[in-house]
């Protein structure tokens, strides 16, 4: 087992989510053991707040506010780990003792959990990729990951995280990737996962300005959702992704919040159907993202299904809980400038602006210029995966409002972060599975390896070292992109034409190989059939037999009675020739014996014609039901 450094991040994320102690009136007293555990490590009778504050820094590498560990320090004074004197604050080391008892095991265990995951990735990257990492990368990997998609607080993140040499180009693909390995091959990690991510969310909570709200329910709050995540809600990113959002979907109706979408998000979801069906009816699926032509071609989609689910956006969003706001009225004094954020916007790539400025001009303008301190305040926000538009359009407000305030716009993890820890016990799969779809985004997004694959690929075809053919089995084949993606963890953007043509060779070895197995299918399936025909055929043959046997047999015994009732009545008789004096005992003798004769041969003519007939007529009948039968069947 390798050594985990002391203040490993993923130790101490792990070590706060297995502490926290039964909440008693907010979340703020989650964090309560794991100060405990602080203070009896830092061995100092009085509390230096700096000192604090660099004790969680080393442990979540992130700066903690001071507001926040104000906070903490007032919960601890009241539950008696420290007592306040003249402005300074003392630890009762009684109180932090009986509180840290547990701790001395959990450590170890969870040492045991984060090594079991790191050494998982390590034989991962290896047998995936051929690759040898290091312990420390992947450790530090694996925390950056979850950090980037979990964490709200990146900002506040210390960067100077050590990188080791190593081949890998495209990290995020290696870590999505191991966590899809784990979800669908290594069940029995995914507790260890799950406690990173929960201590993830709980360090989150330290960043948040509102500390004393001890509300359960929060009709006072509107949430207005972007076009991505209702799109993902619908389920045209995928089930993985659905089933994460119908969860995070069912924590915000469960805490009475208000749930809407604006108008214009409503015409650009349907703008987006519309741009669907027309590229479906022209049959122009390179204008699609890869994973969405995958998605239509998996499922079949047709431009009048998706033309129905444009004419039932507005009642299928009213069924799940989602009301579209038609009616919204801007306030002219609390306005804000339009053209300076979309110049910040264009500035860091958006072309089209116009939908993300009117969802954040109205969720500001909603607010009236106050700073939101509070969660027991009334305010909207507008929440969206897209953390360009979030950090952007935060750094834009940052002079009209509080630094410390609520945020105009925010991620699905912040809304989760606050909203999850009100009901962790309802909703215990929830942060697994948001790191999941995180993992499943990174793996099906369309990013700069892709696009580049694309235009290396192109420009093979056109100097003829690709032919048609080959080109067009291989670009739409589902693999593709996937197979690209992995090429990408080792290659970069600058993927090799070796690397190229091997994916070429390795797609139609497949596409060989399944039809290959779908001919030996066919050939089974019809080997199969043609043993139960033969089976069923030997049986109806049988039954024929059987039928014309009887039938002959039958017609054979009537003909050979006929012929003895005849012989008995019209042949020579017994009594006639013992009515003749026949005075020669010679003739006598030899009449009888002629009778005999007669006699034997009309019995063997008889049986003679009978089997005769018996033979014509089954033979006769036998071919001739059994071709009239199979002919017409």
């Amino acid at each position: 087992m390798q050594q985990i450094e002391k203040n490993s991040p993923l130790v101490n994320l792990s070590l706060l989510e297995s502490l926290q102690g039964k909440k008693k009136s907010d979340e703020l007293d989650l964090f309560i053991p794991f100060l405990a555990d602080i203070l009896e490590e830092l061995n100092t009778e009085t509390i230096d707040k700096s000192e604090l504050q660099n004790a969680f820094n080393d442990r979540f590498k992130i700066v903690t506010p001071l507001g926040a560990l104000n906070s903490l320090l007032i919960r601890a004074k009241n539950l008696g780990l420290l007592i306040k004197d003249n402005k300074q604050f003392f630890v009762q080391f009684s109180k932090v003792h009986e509180l840290t008892k547990q701790s001395k095991s959990k450590k170890s265990e969870i040492k045991n959990s984060i090594n079991s995951v790191v050494e998982c990735l390590i034989t991962y990257a290896k047998e995936e990729f051929g690759e040898e990492l290091t312990y420390e990368f992947s450790e530090e990997s694996l925390y950056n990951f979850i950090r980037a998609n979990i964490s709200i607080f990146t900002e506040n993140i210390d960067g100077s995280i050590p990188e080791t040499n190593t081949k890998i180009k495209n990290k995020q693909y290696l870590l999505a990737s191991f966590i899809k390995h784990i979800h669908q091959q290594k069940k029995s990690l995914i507790p260890d996962i799950t406690r990173i991510v929960k201590g993830t969310l709980l360090a989150n909570y330290l960043t948040f300005a509102d500390k004393t709200s001890q509300k359960t329910k929060f009709n006072n709050i509107t949430i207005y959702l972007d076009t991505p995540i209702i799109m993902g809600l619908l389920g045209w990113d995928g089930p993985t992704r659905k089933k994460s959002l119908h969860e995070f979907l069912e924590l915000i109706i469960d805490l009475n919040a208000n749930i809407k979408i604006f108008d214009v998000t409503a015409r650009e979801i349907r703008g987006v159907f519309s741009f669907w069906m027309e590229t479906l009816q022209n049959k122009r699926y390179y204008l699609l993202h890869e994973m969405t032509r995958q998605l239509f071609n998996s499922r079949g989609v047709t431009p009048e299904q998706i033309n129905t689910e444009s004419v039932l956006l507005e009642s299928n969003l009213n069924e799940i809980g989602i009301k579209v706001d038609n009616d919204f009225v801007l306030k002219e004094q609390f306005c804000c400038d339009e053209n300076r954020l979309k110049k910040l916007l264009k500035r860091v790539g958006f072309k089209r602006t116009s939908h993300d400025i009117t969802c954040v001009s109205r969720v500001f303008n909603s607010r009236e210029g106050k700073s939101i301190n509070s969660l027991n305040e009334k305010f909207s926000t507008f929440i969206t995966p897209n953390k360009s538009i979030e950090n952007v359009t935060n750094h834009f407000f940052k002079k009209e409002i509080e630094k410390n305030s609520i945020q105009v716009v925010a991620s699905e993890k912040w809304l989760a972060t606050f909203l999850w820890l009100k009901h962790p016990e309802h909703f215990a799969s929830l942060p697994f599975d948001m790191l999941l779809t995180d993992a499943y985004t990174a793996l099906n997004s369309d990013d700069k390896f892709w696009d580049s694959f694309l235009n290396r690929f192109k420009d093979l075809k056109k100097k003829g070292n690709i032919t048609e053919d080959d080109f067009n089995l291989v670009r739409w084949n589902s693999s593709l992109f996937n197979m690209v993606q992995h090429a990408s963890v080792l290659s970069g953007d600058d993927i090799a034409e070796d690397d190229i043509y091997a994916i070429v060779e390795e797609i139609k070895s497949k596409q060989l190989a399944e039809k290959n197995a779908e001919i030996t299918v066919k050939t089974n399936e019809l080997g199969s059939v043609k043993t139960e025909f033969n089976h069923t055929s030997q049986k109806i043959k049988k039954a024929i037999n059987i039928f014309s046997h009887s039938i002959s047999a039958i017609i054979a015994i009537t003909y050979a009675w006929l012929w003895s009732v005849g012989m008995y009545y019209f042949g020579p008789s017994i009594t006639v020739l013992d009515k003749q004096n026949i005075s020669n005992g010679l003739v006598e003798t030899s009449v009888y014996l002629g009778f005999f004769v007669l006699l034997i041969l009309a019995l063997i003519g008889a049986l003679g014609g009978g089997l005769y007939i018996y033979n014509k007529i089954h033979n006769s009948l036998s071919s001739r039901i059994t071709k009239q039968f199979f002919l017409n069947n």
